[in-house]
Order: structure tokens, then sequence, then C-alpha cells
């Protein structure tokens, strides 16, 4: 049978990963001279308990090719890999994969650049997990995935500036500006790039503005929303997507430690697999 591999950074409970019988590779996050890996050592509330109170940014780092080669060794000799990753423009964690899949000639591991990361790449892995579990052989879960990466959305709305100015992203002039004009900065990942949108007023109007997007691509084959620690406006945000696009069954999440570090506490994200590429 084939087994998926995914890195912390796609932000799966775990309990959806053992169901499906996903294995993660986790990330690290760095307090000063403290690491700690993601979703093993730092889970979200003591993670944003920290961040909340940090006056510097913490860093984060990719898996060694060790820490990918000790996930791919659980896995036995005979069953093939499909390795799922973060967008190799965001983080070395792909080739780290690429170079334990190298020191072991002997296995079969293929492995697929998400372009995105948090649910954006878990919904692939989902997809992958899900076509294994439906009988779809190697071959088959690879041409499935692949076809969809390009069609893989992250929104993101921001309740604050604070973070992406500490990590150097936003000047400060800027996030004092933001700041005034209490915008919600939006931004776009997609095939790896990102892009930042017009700020919203109003979580309402960045609800729309999702809406939009997703209208723009044809609708979604499969959504997710996400935040970190902002409950409130996870819910509000799914309920404009239900209302707005008439959609059911949505997927809810929340965002980890490695990719709290750069949006902070109060983001809210929408992860979708749009049915038009572009």
């Amino acid at each position: 049978m084939t087994r998926i591999v995914v890195d912390s950074t796609c932000d799966l409970p775990e309990s959806r990963m053992r169901e499906l019988g996903i294995e993660m590779v986790p990330l690290q996050v760095h307090f000063g001279d403290e690491a700690f890996r993601d979703k093993i050592d730092l889970d979200e509330d003591a993670f944003f308990k920290r961040l909340e109170k940090a006056t510097q940014l913490p860093t984060t780092s990719q898996p060694s090719p060790g820490d990918f080669e000790e996930v791919y060794g659980r896995i036995p000799e005979g069953e093939p890999i499909v390795s799922i990753h973060i967008a190799h423009q965001l983080s070395g964690t792909i080739q780290s994969a690429k170079l334990a899949a190298d020191a072991m000639p002997g296995r079969e591991i293929h492995i697929i650049d998400s372009g995105n990361t948090t649910w954006a790449a878990g919904l692939l892995a989902l997809e992958a997990a899900e076509a294994v579990q439906a009988g779809k052989d190697l071959n088959e879960v690879i041409t499935h995935v692949e076809g969809l990466v390009p069609r893989v959305r992250l929104l993101a709305v921001l309740d604050t500036l604070k973070y992406v100015v500490m990590g150097g992203r936003v000047s400060r002039v800027q996030g004092a500006i933001g700041g005034l004009l209490r915008v919600k900065p939006m931004l776009l990942l997609v095939d790896g790039v990102i892009e930042r949108m017009p700020p919203a007023r109003t979580w309402g109007q960045a609800g729309q503005k999702i809406v939009q997007d997703i209208e723009a691509h044809g609708g979604a084959d499969r959504i997710a929303v996400i935040h970190a620690k902002a409950p409130e406006a996870g819910q509000t945000m799914k309920k404009t997507l239900e209302d707005s696009l008439g959609v059911d069954g949505i997927l809810e999440g929340t965002i980890g430690p490695v990719i709290g570090t750069h949006s902070g506490p109060g983001a809210v994200g929408v992860a979708y697999i749009a049915k038009q590429a572009g």
C-alpha cells in the first residue's frame, strides 16, 4: 500500500493523520537558544502564549535529511511513499526530503512540492491518502495530486501587522499606518509565490473578497477554513462562505506554530482546491 508523508506545516490534525496512516516530519521553532519540534515539543496553545510575550520573533528551521530518513525508515520497505511538502520557495524542507530519498536508493519515494503550505498542502495530503484508501495505485495517486497542485490556493487575512513587521516583511512605517487605518492585510499564496492583496476594512469585507476569488476560479472542489487562535473569526468566515457560495462540508482547522510564527495570532485563512487553475 502507498504511504503518505507530510511535514508539520500542513497543519492537519494528528487524529486525522493517524486515521489515514499519514506520517509527519516536524520542522523546528526556535525561541532564542531553545529549539522545539513543531507539534511534538510545542503545541499551538503553548506556542501562541510564548509568541504574544515575545519581543523578538522566533525563527523556524527545516527538518534535516536524517529526520526524513527516520520517518521513511518507519514505513515497511515494500510500501512506496508519496511525500508532500511545503513550497520550496518558503522552506528548504523539500530539499531535505530529496537528500533523504537519495540516501535510500532501495526505497520507492516520490516527492511532491505542494507549492503551498498549511491546509493548502494539507488538502493535497488528504486527497492523496483518500485516493490510496479508494484503491488507487502509486502512479494514479501521484498523477492525481500533481494535477491538483496548480489549483490549490491559500488566502490569508491577518488581524495585526505586528508579526510581519517583526519579521521584516513590512516596514515599521507601513505597520504604523496600517494600525492607524485598522485595515486587515490580505495575502494570497499560489504556486509558491506570496502576493499582497488590497487590504479589507472588516472581516465581512475580507470574506467577500475570498468569495470573489473562489467564484473567479469556477468554484471550489474542497475548502478549509483555518485560524490562529481566532475561532470566532474562523466561524464568521465559514458562515460567509457557506451563505455566499451555497456550499456545505467546509473543513475546519488551525494554524500551527511554524506558520503562526509569520501570521501571528488572530489570522484566518481559506485554503481551497479551485475548479479552474490560474
